[in-house]
């Protein structure tokens, strides 16, 4: 199934039938990568996938995932709107609030089901892993320490002390991390938990 379209699925600019060069660049390294996955996701029970970029085709893998796929999620109300919610609300936090994101697009299965596709910012070209910290981490809180849900245990005040211990430029970090709470608040992300710090 071939699926038609006019904008670009990853920035959202208008006059486009397939992903923008800026978009082709930003996300998927320059590489002309169709907006149809070449597989199918309709029965698959992840809600989120591995996936990596091997000669213009993403597959999925265990190991060496480039980019983070998410199937419309089965347990949410309104799942088949979550891929394009998501990725709007990612592109007006880039586009309008200038809050860095990760680089992220739609992507379509060859039914038609859309997903939400983000490149993963802990990953280099050439599928070097790069160290990463989350408030989680800084925290020192996990499942076994913390419980079930770790991520949820601190306050945003507690996250504002976390940047005065760890970070050299605190004043800087706790402003962007305002405008990012805001943010969060005005569009109701319910995922802003210690892991997405």
């Amino acid at each position: 199934m071939t699926i038609e379209i006019n904008v670009c699925p990853g920035t959202l600019q208008p006059g486009y039938h397939t992903y923008s060069p800026r978009c082709l660049k930003d996300v998927f390294n320059g590489s002309q990568v169709d907006h149809t996955l070449p597989f199918s996701i309709a029965d698959n029970e992840k809600e989120l996938l591995s996936v990596k970029l091997h000669r213009r085709k993403l597959t999925v893998t265990e190991e060496g995932g480039q980019y983070l796929l998410k199937p419309i999620a089965q347990h949410i109300i309104n799942a088949d709107q979550y891929p394009a919610n998501a990725h709007l609300t990612m592109q007006i936090a880039a586009q309008v609030f200038n809050i860095p994101t990760v680089k992220s697009a739609l992507i379509f299965s060859p039914e038609g089901s859309p997903a939400f596709i983000s490149k993963r910012f802990d990953v280099g070209k050439g599928g070097t892993k790069f160290l990463s910290e989350n408030f989680a981490t800084l925290a020192n809180l996990s499942k076994e320490n913390g419980g079930v849900h770790y991520k949820y245990g601190l306050s945003y005040f507690d996250i504002s002390l976390l940047i005065d211990k760890y970070f050299p430029a605190a004043i800087p970090a706790k402003e962007q991390f305002f405008r990012i709470v805001v943010f969060n608040y005005l569009f109701s992300n319910g995922d802003a938990n210690l892991e997405n710090f």
